[in-house]
């Protein structure tokens, strides 16, 4: 037996079945809604009427999603759901990481998705484990957008951090004050690169093509100078027609090439630290050049630093990219994205972004 199992992993044939019995993602709701939706049985009562479907129109990826209208539809316990949230998810059925799209038909009070938990010291499913966007709930709840999205936005969960460990038992969908919401692409993850792989697959088998209003919101949102990973999945997800226009959208960038002076930020360095505002602030106007490299050396040499000094360090290069402009923000969060698509359209426009450094508009 001992020579058939060393031949097997020799063979590859061991692992294969060990990653089988222990997959690195594991679905919770993707195109096969029926069989969640007759599990959200809301423990028998009535609810409001509260209603859940099958909806083909725009899923957020695959062919359908959730539909469910006010107040919720739930289960403390689905069949087959016991999964561990661990710190260091290894064995079967431990995961960290959640994620999941949303969207609410309407930007009035919220969208929750609640987690039941298995008891603990004898106490029932624990319902106190809680994602929502928008305001007004009732129960103890992590915030993570202070407006319910009317288009699709994608989170991801760090369950261990947020909730340490615990058993996901069963969930509750809930628009719950009036409203229609849809949830879709919901999988627990060993890790978030899992997790990664299989919404970019899932993505580029079926892009969606993107209204003219969906396309300039992107383009705003890639202005702000920190971008949720929602943008990334959304860019992903507008396939040719985002890129396309996102290609034409980068035309207009300037590039400013010129290589920071390391000389000169090292000689302004001991002013840069300085306890006193007024030495900080005139070290800083003397600055040059003033573009994204500089930002970046100056973020390079915080790193060097410890305490106080790196927050000072991190406060000036951070002034810094606030005062060259919208269109750095974009090319920074267009670098982040397109570096991880490997599409010849991505790597076409990664070049193009990356030529230079756009130049504030005046």
């Amino acid at each position: 037996m001992k020579q058939l199992l060393t031949l097997l992993t020799l063979l590859g044939i061991v692992p294969f079945l060990q990653a089988a019995d222990n997959p690195k993602t594991v679905e919770l709701l993707e195109d096969d809604c029926a069989k969640l939706i007759l599990e959200l049985k809301n423990d028998g009562a009535d609810f409001g009427g509260s209603e859940a479907s099958t909806e083909e129109t725009n899923p957020f990826t695959g062919k359908a999603c959730l539909k469910v209208t006010a107040p919720q539809r739930f289960s403390p316990e689905i069949k087959g759901w016991s999964y561990q949230i661990k710190k260091d998810p290894k064995g079967i059925n431990e995961y960290r990481y959640m994620r999941f799209a949303w969207r609410k038909a309407e930007t009035t009070n919220f969208i929750a998705l609640q987690i039941a938990m298995g008891p603990k010291a004898g106490n029932p499913t624990l319902w106190e484990h809680r994602y929502h966007c928008g305001d007004g709930i009732p129960w103890a709840s992590k915030q993570v957008a202070k407006v319910p999205p009317t288009e699709w936005r994608v989170e991801t969960m760090d369950m261990f951090t947020d909730w340490g460990e615990q058993e996901i038992k069963g969930m509750a969908f809930t628009p719950y004050n009036g409203g229609t919401a849809y949830f879709d692409h919901i999988y627990l993850g060993k890790s978030i690169e899992d997790l990664d792989e299989i919404t970019l697959k899932m993505l580029k088998d079926k892009p969606v093509k993107f209204t003219d209003d969906q396309l300039k919101q992107l383009w705003e949102e890639l202005a702000l100078m920190s971008t949720s990973d929602n943008l990334r999945w959304q860019v992903i997800r507008s396939g040719e027609s985002g890129l396309k226009y996102l290609s034409e959208q980068a035309k207009t960038f300037k590039f400013d090439k010129s290589p920071a002076n390391e000389k000169l930020v090292d000689e302004l360095l001991p002013k840069l630290l300085s306890p006193r505002f007024v030495v900080r602030d005139a070290a800083r106007k003397q600055l040059a050049p003033r573009n994204m490299a500089t930002v970046e050396l100056l973020r390079a040499k915080a790193e060097k630093q410890v305490g106080a000094e790196r927050e000072l360090l991190w406060e000036t290069a951070h002034g810094l990219q606030l005062s060259l402009g919208v269109d750095f923000n974009r090319q920074k969060n267009l670098v982040t994205i397109l570096e991880k698509l490997d599409s010849a359209e991505a790597k076409t426009l990664l070049k193009v972004v990356k030529e230079g450094i756009p130049e504030p508009k005046k």
